[in-house]
């Protein structure tokens, strides 16, 4: 006669435990982690706080419904998104596991979220966050190390993330481009024009005696290689130093990829509508850039989604002509 295995239901925070072991064995990254991460906690406290019981097999749609809607009356449609698509994997996987019979969320819809531009720098500012930086000749290491920070967030259109990600060995000064780990920790290749390269090829001259000289990470602080916080602190330090608000939330009529380029900031094939802006995404990252409002560029330029050519100096190899093939070769 076979006996039933007896089950008891998992705590919530064993749950979560359980959870972030099969996101770790999935290699999801950490910025993900932690986004699904402060949504279960924030639904717990939610619960707690109303005398509701916690056990993931207790919570209901209505409960999970009622922590969205009170996102939506205090926080951003954007928030409540994010914390809908964390606490939909963590019950999909509770669900999966059979810990619970079905997941509160199944059918039921995320919060709409207006798709809107972002807000970025005007020309004027992007000029004068980059005086703030230091001069475009000599300068300390700070100022050298900052004024290539900012012409690469500008010109390359990388997440501050990317960008303090970057290692001294996947960076090309000669051929414009450097590899960064992108979102969903897909490895991309970004471009810069000869300013920028200018820029990093000075940095690159007072690095080689800085204390830490040795770390593969590219970008370099005073304890170490500066972190995602240590860029957005010091993009606001120089912010302020510029006389602009760092927590800046105007929009301009037109971003700079629709108006043309920064004199000086380099582009790819010098096209005026595929340049990049450093922008503010929220009010907790000041400055932090974007790359290129993909989404805003498609339905505003003309030229729709189509890839820049790239300038002469990013090309190592002139193309090769292609034949077209016209039926099986034997």
């Amino acid at each position: 006669m076979a006996v039933a295995a007896l089950t008891l239901p998992l705590a919530f925070d064993d749950a979560w435990h359980d959870f972030s072991i099969s996101l770790r064995a999935k290699n999801v990254s950490p910025h993900t982690v932690d986004a699904y991460q402060a949504a279960a906690f924030q639904l717990r406290d939610f619960l707690a706080d109303r005398d509701r019981s916690t056990a993931p097999a207790d919570i209901s749609r209505g409960d999970v419904q009622a922590f969205i809607a009170g996102l939506l009356s205090t926080r951003s449609a954007a928030t409540a998104n994010t914390r809908y698509w964390g606490l939909r994997a963590l019950f999909g996987w509770l669900a999966e596991e059979g810990e619970i019979a079905e997941s509160p969320l199944h059918n039921v819809k995320p919060p709409a979220v207006e798709d809107r531009p972002p807000n970025v720098l005007t020309d004027d500012e992007v000029r004068k966050l980059l005086a703030a930086c230091g001069p475009a000749s000599g300068g300390t290491f700070p100022q050298r190390r900052d004024l290539a920070i900012v012409r690469l967030l500008y010109d390359g259109g990388l997440r501050v993330g990317e960008l303090a990600g970057m290692t001294v060995g996947e960076l090309s000064v000669d051929r414009g481009m450097a590899r960064v780990m992108g979102k969903g920790r897909r490895e991309r290749d970004v471009f810069f024009g000869p300013a920028t390269a200018l820029a990093i090829n000075r940095y690159l001259r007072v690095r080689i005696s800085h204390l830490h000289a040795k770390s593969p990470r590219l970008w370099l602080g005073t304890k170490g290689p500066l972190t995602e916080s240590g860029v957005g602190q010091m993009l606001k330090d120089r912010a302020v130093q510029a006389g602009l608000n760092p927590a800046l939330n105007s929009r301009p009529s037109l971003p700079p990829y629709l108006r043309g380029p920064v004199e000086g900031c380099g582009r790819l094939g010098g096209r005026a509508d595929d340049g990049r802006g450093l922008a503010i995404t929220d009010h907790h990252a000041p400055l932090r850039s974007v790359t290129s409002g993909r989404t805003w560029r498609r339905r505003a330029s003309p030229l729709g989604a189509r890839r820049p050519t790239l300038a002469p100096f990013v090309r190592s190899t002139p193309s090769r002509p292609q034949t077209q093939r016209c039926g099986r070769q034997r």
